[in-house]
């Protein structure tokens, strides 16, 4: 399969990164990465200070995606140090099981890497060898032009618009939704 090849290909280009699924021990380091990300960039959907879950909170949510069939939670990690996380949230309502949403992050000094790519490629494969997910979906912010590039040559199909849907420097931005078969 064609993705299959160009994540090899874009592994091999970031030998120290490495992927995994997130362990509940992970839960402190994700609430820390979190609180950086969420600062580095406008496109995020919260501010640093709105992520206040706890630890233990953050591990019963890392449980319930690795219990779900249909969800999954990615590190990338440089050594130790996660610089990306990317998941794909199943629906669990019988009708909509088929569809999950896909969320990801890069720290601002890995950007332009490959790593997004490359977590992205790992989440459509993931996806394409699940027996329930049938579709994955995403917003994405209107400014993102780098993300919205990158799904759209990843194959996703913009599918909606909500309009006004995030609200920063005194200003509205719109929210596109994309969506993709696997």
């Amino acid at each position: 399969m064609l993705i299959k090849y160009r994540q090899k290909f874009i592994i091999l280009m970031m030998e120290s990164i490495h992927f995994r699924e997130a362990r509940i021990s992970d839960a402190a380091a994700l609430i820390a990465y979190l609180k950086i990300v969420m600062g580095e960039t406008n496109f995020m959907r919260l501010y640093p200070e709105e992520v206040k879950f706890s630890v233990e909170e953050e591990e019963n949510f890392i449980k319930t995606m690795n219990e779900q069939e249909n969800s999954t939670l990615q590190l990338g990690l440089d050594g130790e140090k996660i610089v990306s996380v990317a998941g794909i949230h199943g629906q669990q309502f019988m009708k909509f099981r088929h569809c999950g949403e896909f969320g990801i992050s890069v720290l601002k000094q890995y950007w332009g890497k490959g790593i997004g790519k490359s977590m992205t490629i790992r989440l459509i494969d993931w996806s394409q060898q699940n027996d329930i997910l049938k579709k994955i979906i995403l917003h994405v912010n209107a400014e993102n032009l780098v993300a919205i590039h990158l799904y759209q040559s990843l194959g996703f199909k913009q599918e909606g618009l909500l309009k006004n849907d995030f609200y920063y420097e005194d200003r509205f931005v719109d929210t596109y939704i994309f969506g993709m078969q696997v």
